[in-house]
């Protein structure tokens, strides 16, 4: 079965897509399949695996640390946002939306990289026009 997104083939069973965690077909898991392949803590919950989601290990990163970054040094209502974003990306990788991690990540950076920059050049600026002031005045 190939991907509609990505174009990656994947097993014919496959409900998600195993290169970018799309949905590929409309079947689910049945109860039992998720009973007897679920973990001890949560025997409702079935593992990545088994619903066609990469393994567990490959989270998209949350960018967490450097939306908090870019809120206390750069730009705060960007920041924010960024934080916003980083926040959801391991509850959704949680649930099963490894899309939706995977977007709520691509954001989270997108917005830490924007208040960065704004946060650069509203700091160049201002030294560029502190130093214009002080030409001006000789």
């Amino acid at each position: 079965m190939q991907c509609p997104r990505c174009q990656a083939a994947n097993a014919d069973s496959a409900t998600f897509c195993a290169m970018c965690g799309t949905r590929i077909a409309e079947a689910v898991p049945t109860v039992a399949a998720v009973v007897t392949a679920g973990d001890a803590a949560n025997p409702y919950r079935a593992p990545a695996e088994a619903v066609g989601v990469a393994v567990a290990n490959n989270c998209p990163p949350n960018y967490l640390v450097y939306s908090i970054v870019t809120t206390m040094c750069c730009c705060i209502p960007f920041g924010i946002v960024s934080i916003v974003y980083a926040a959801q990306v391991n509850g959704k990788f949680e649930a099963g939306d490894f899309a939706g991690a995977q977007d709520a990540s691509a954001k989270a950076k997108m917005w830490a990289w924007l208040g960065f920059g704004v946060g650069l050049a509203v700091g160049l600026l201002s030294v560029l026009g502190q130093a214009a002031l002080a030409l001006g005045k000789h």
